[in-house]
C-alpha cells in the first residue's frame, strides 16, 4: 500500500511537472483519479530540483483510555530486619513411654530478638493439644505433647520410636523467609 501511494505520488508530481515545463493546462483525468495528496503544495521553479514529501494516508483513530494501576509505596513503619537472632530449646528433647503409654511432657522455649517488622510463626505436630503451638508469638515457653495432654501427662498412641518436629520460622515484611530452626523430640 505505502509503495502503489509512492508510485501515484511520483507519477502525479511528473505529470504536474511536464504540464509546467510544456505550459500544456494539467490533465484533468489523472489529477481527478489521484487518491493521495502531497504536502503543502508542489511548485517547479526552472532548474530547481523538487522533493516530494512523505505521503500519509489519512486515518481515523479511535481514542484509547487507559488505566495505570496505581501503587502505594510501602509504609515508612516498616522496616527490615537488620539482624534476626532466634533460640529454640526442648527439654527434655528425648522421651521414654510408660506403661500407661504416656510420658511426662517435655518444656519447648523459644526467643526471636532483632530490629526492625519481622513476623513469628511456630509450629509443632498437627496432633499437638497443649496450646503452646502454633503459636506467633516472639517468645514464649510452655509444654508440649504430640498426642493428647491431660493430667499433666502426655498420652501417645503411636509406634515408637518415633519424633515430632517443633519448627520455628522468622518471616520479614514481604513474606521472605529469614530464618527457621527446627528442635526434634525424639520419644522411645
Amino acid at each position: 500500500m505505502a509503495m502503489a501511494t509512492a508510485v501515484a505520488v511520483v507519477l502525479l508530481a511528473a505529470v504536474v511537472l511536464f504540464a509546467v515545463e510544456t505550459h500544456d493546462p494539467p490533465v484533468p483525468e489523472v489529477a481527478e483519479s489521484a487518491e493521495t495528496s502531497v504536502a503543502p503544495s508542489l511548485s517547479v521553479a526552472e532548474g530547481s530540483t523538487t522533493t516530494v514529501a512523505d505521503v500519509v494516508p489519512s486515518t481515523t483513530v479511535d481514542p484509547v483510555t487507559t488505566t495505570t494501576p496505581t501503587t502505594s509505596a510501602p509504609s515508612s513503619s516498616t522496616t527490615v530486619p537488620t539482624g534476626v537472632s532466634v533460640s529454640i530449646t526442648l527439654t527434655p528433647a528425648r522421651v521414654t513411654v510408660g506403661s500407661t503409654r504416656s510420658f511426662a511432657p517435655p518444656t519447648l522455649a523459644w526467643s526471636v530478638t532483632g530490629t526492625g517488622a519481622f513476623t513469628v510463626r511456630l509450629q509443632g505436630p498437627a496432633g499437638d493439644t497443649s496450646g503452646t503451638v502454633p503459636s506467633t508469638s516472639a517468645s514464649g515457653s510452655g509444654l508440649v505433647c504430640p498426642d493428647t495432654l491431660a493430667q499433666g501427662q502426655c498420652y501417645f498412641r503411636s509406634t515408637r520410636p518415633a519424633t515430632a518436629d517443633y519448627v520455628i520460622t522468622v518471616l520479614g515484611p514481604d513474606g521472605s523467609v529469614l530464618a527457621t530452626r527446627t528442635v526434634t523430640l525424639t520419644i522411645t
